[in-house]
């Protein structure tokens, strides 16, 4: 590292009296550790006593800091021995102090940039995946001034393309399955990457794209997109959205329902709920699993028999002569008001013939 790059450096004094190796050694001893210090922080890589990659000597040690050809070796017997300073395996001198630094510095700037740690869990899984992923795609012509080689011919139908990631598995080992963390911009979607070894994670339906598997995905992404708009709309399917869709057809057929209404019914469900999560400012569903329940429950409702219509003897009007079937008096006068939509004397007069009460020659106006 230059000096011009970085011309400061942090120093504790603190840290620097309370280090039990450092008071050890005599005043001359940490007088020489200072200036070795500065030679350094102004070294590449940092932290190691180098001047363009090369180890210094006593000789240029002593000529540099100043002091006496002499008094080098000692000084640094002194220090070694306190255990002050390192060496590596080539014997150049280390701060460990300074490396650590350093490393954390380096860490920081990788992770302003990336927006996570390296030593994470989800940085190292992102290095993964990263590692895996496959070139970018460039078409035929001159690319960054380098002529390009045709893209090769497209493969037959049904062939499963070569891993480009290819891992050596332990004997009883699963596959590893790429999830979300690969870091897919929030603009666009971020739902789990197709795999291209063939494992399904994200592929799309085995039953082609005509089949009723691929119709109920498509409907639910036509939904999706109508309510969020292009710039949420799915890249690809996600990992489980073909069994789901498999499973809900196959409910269908146990129900007696043919796959057309099948798929008819789940896009009417998937338009109405999803209108009902935009407007209330949610975000859009990942994969049909988001709607596993309902479509099960529609597909259920759709072949229930509706209860029969049977006309209620207490919603028509008693034939001459005849009084309502017993039921309470407060249900029966309600409901015949309600029906007539009358009141006052009127309905007065019409609960006392409803009991047999009404006197004779009484104007019911």
């Amino acid at each position: 590292m230059a000096s011009a790059k970085n011309p400061w450096m942090k120093f504790f004094p603190a840290d620097w009296r309370a280090d039990p190796q450092l008071r050890l050694c005599g005043l001359a001893a940490r007088g020489l550790w200072a200036e070795m210090l500065c030679l350094m922080h102004t070294a590449e890589p940092y932290g190691h006593l180098v001047i363009n990659g090369r180890p210094l000597n006593d000789t240029q040690l002593a000529n540099l800091c100043g002091v006496p050809v002499v008094d080098v070796a000692p000084l640094l017997r002194e220090l070694e021995d306190a255990g002050v300073f390192s060496r590596t395996g080539d014997g150049i001198l280390c701060c460990r102090r300074m490396i650590r630094d350093e490393q954390k510095r380096l860490d920081g700037e990788r992770a302003a940039r990336g927006g996570t740690l390296p030593t994470s869990r989800r940085g190292r899984q992102a290095a993964k995946v990263a590692a895996c992923a496959p070139p970018p795609r460039v078409d035929e012509g001159v690319d960054e001034g380098v002529v390009s080689e045709p893209p090769s011919p497209p493969e037959a139908r049904g062939q499963t393309p070569e891993a480009r990631c290819q891992k050596p598995e332990t004997r009883g080992q699963r596959p590893q399955q790429r999830g979300a963390a690969a870091g897919v911009p929030p603009s666009v979607d971020d739902s789990p990457r197709p795999d291209e070894d063939g494992s399904g994670v994200g592929a799309p339906p085995p039953d082609g794209p005509d089949s009723d598997t691929s119709r109920l995905i498509a409907a639910f992404d036509a939904a999706r997109t109508e309510g969020w708009g292009d710039a949420r709309r799915r890249v690809w399917p996600a990992a489980t959205d073909a069994a789901v869709a498999a499973a809900v057809l196959r409910r269908g057929q146990e129900l007696g329902l043919p796959g057309a209404e099948t798929v008819s019914l789940c896009t009417g469900l998937f338009r109405q709920r999803m209108a009902t999560m935009q407007g209330r400012g949610q975000n859009p569903p990942q994969s049909l699993r988001f709607f596993e329940q309902a479509m099960a429950d529609v597909l259920a409702a759709a072949v229930t028999p509706l209860p029969p219509a049977v006309p209620s003897a207490l919603l028509l009007p008693p034939a001459a002569g005849e009084r309502y079937p017993d039921a309470p008096f407060a249900q029966r006068a309600g409901r015949h008001r309600a029906r007539r939509g009358v009141s006052g004397a009127a309905a007065d007069y019409q609960i006392l013939c409803a009991l047999g009460l009404a006197p004779d020659g009484l104007d019911p106006g």
